[in-house]
Parts: C-alpha cells; structure tokens; sequence
C-alpha cells in the first residue's frame, strides 16, 4: 500500500528547511468522472458511517467524501517542483469544510485546488491550500487545509492560558479500530507512509502508525450529524477544527460539545482515553 510518489518526494525533500513561497498561488483544476456507490459505501464504513444511502447509485457522498476527492490535486501541489515542502515533518494541522449543498455518486465533478499561502510560526511553516468542489456548474463544497511543517528542532512555545471551555452540552464515545488507518488509507487513497508504515512513522517522530486526523474529523462529523441533525447529512452547513495530538488507532475517542451562542452552532472537542484533545477548538453548523 506504499504510495511510492509520495515516497520518493519525501525522501528528496527531508533536509529542507524552507517553503518556498514563489509557488504561492499554484491552482491544480480537475474534471472527475462520478464517483461509484461503491466508493462511496467503501469510504464510509473506513469511517464508521455504514449509511445504506451511500449504497445507492446516485444516493450521497458521505459529507467528508470530499477529502479524497482533492486528494490528488493536494498531492501535485506537494509534489511541485522546487517547492521544498518537507513531507517527513508536515502533519495536518487545521480543517475547514463549508457545504453548500450535498454531492451525489454517479455524476461528473470539477475542482479547483490552490496553494494561498505560507505562514511562519513558532511551531513552523503552516501551509494553506484552498479548494472548491462544483457539481452543475454550480459551488458544492469549499474548504481550507492547514499543513504545518513542524521546526527541525522543536522551540518550546509559550503559550496563552487557554480559554475557560463553556459549559458541556453532551460528549458520545466514538469507537475506533485497530487496522483502520489500512482502511481510510485504501478508501481515502491517503497512503502518507506515516498512517501505513511503522518505520516512517517512528522516524516522524510519532510513537506509531497513527489515525488520519481527516478520518478522525468524519467519524466525529457523523456522530454530531447523529446527535443534532437527525443522521441528515444534507442539513451539515460547517466543521472546522484544529488537529492537536495524534489519534491512535483501537484506542476510544469521546466527542464533547459546548453549549454555544449559536443557536445552530456546536462547539466541540474530541478527546483520547486520557483525555487529552486530539481534535480541538472544533465547530460544527447545521441547518
């Protein structure tokens, strides 16, 4: 399952140290043929969304579909030559999706991806790349990927007292499963040696193999879509999140929400067994 490109670009670019900022602005556009129901299916039960919706031709794409969908464009933009984007050291960082209407297997697709910018800060580089799904000609899924390229050396960052959390609303278990990172690496095709190889994994600085933080971010968008929406994917307006600690696959994740000012907006966390965040200052709109 080793994605020899990625490979072979991370190899190439592990002594860099620099973004290069001239690539700024690069747009990868895409025609897709539809997707299948197969597909469809695939990637939601990797993600603990067994909908028999997805099932159906012409039925909808679970809501984080999307991701697989721009994962090809990402990956040009991170295989750009003379870009000096150091894979062994970039971890996904920060997630923003905004649905203006559901996606539906069986029918043709276009993307625009860009990469908008890179910004320095105390933990590294945080690379944006922007994108934009269009079914009928028409705006579907928008959304912004947060890449930070951790230091060489890791600064120890002073950081703001963190903000009093609001009051809990509920917090719901999520199961995950040893071997899942396998299965969002073959539905997803995100197959960054750090979910599927021991080796790379460890020499990333990481105890593990470790979860996807996009599959991470689906499983909890299915269980608040559950909790608030009534399981009606149709009715997710928003998720946004930061990625703050890796998620280990087998060990359970608890989502919590806040109570917040938005009538139809939840703040949530989702924490690892000892309670530590791995998905933090999350937001999630419905209609």
């Amino acid at each position: 399952m080793m994605d020899w490109p990625l490979l072979w670009t991370m190899l190439k670019n592990h002594r860099a140290n620099r973004v290069n900022r001239g690539k700024i602005g690069h747009t990868e556009t895409m025609e897709l043929p539809p997707v299948s129901a197969e597909d469809a299916a695939a990637f939601g039960a990797a993600t603990g969304d067994p909908n028999p919706a997805y099932e159906k031709s012409g039925g909808p794409l679970p809501p984080l579909y999307i991701a697989k969908l721009v994962l090809p464009s990402m990956k040009r933009i991170w295989q750009l030559p003379g870009l000096h984007l150091n894979l062994l050291r970039m971890v996904h960082a920060e997630q923003t999706v905004r649905w203006h209407r559901p996606l539906y297997s069986g029918r043709p697709l276009r993307l625009a991806v860009t990469l908008t910018g890179v910004q320095s800060t105390p933990a590294g580089e945080l690379v944006k790349i922007s994108g934009s799904c269009y079914a009928d000609g028409k705006a579907a899924v928008e959304g912004v990927t947060g890449l930070l390229v951790r230091t060489k050396r890791h600064r120890q960052v002073r950081l703001p007292p963190p903000d009093r959390l609001p009051a809990e609303r509920f917090r719901i278990g999520i199961a995950s499963s040893e071997g899942q990172q396998f299965d969002y690496a073959r539905a997803s095709g995100d197959r960054n040696v750090i979910h599927t190889s021991e080796w790379a994994a460890r020499a990333a600085g990481l105890p593990r193999t470790i979860l996807h933080g996009a599959c991470v971010l689906a499983m909890a968008c299915r269980t608040l879509t559950d909790a608030l929406a009534s399981g009606d994917s149709a009715r997710i307006e928003k998720i946004r999140c930061r990625f703050s600690r890796p998620a280990i696959p087998g060990e359970p994740l608890t989502l919590v929400a806040y109570e917040g000012s938005d009538r139809r907006g939840v703040p949530f966390e989702v924490r690892d067994e000892s309670g530590r965040p791995t998905i933090k200052n999350g937001y999630f709109r419905y209609r």
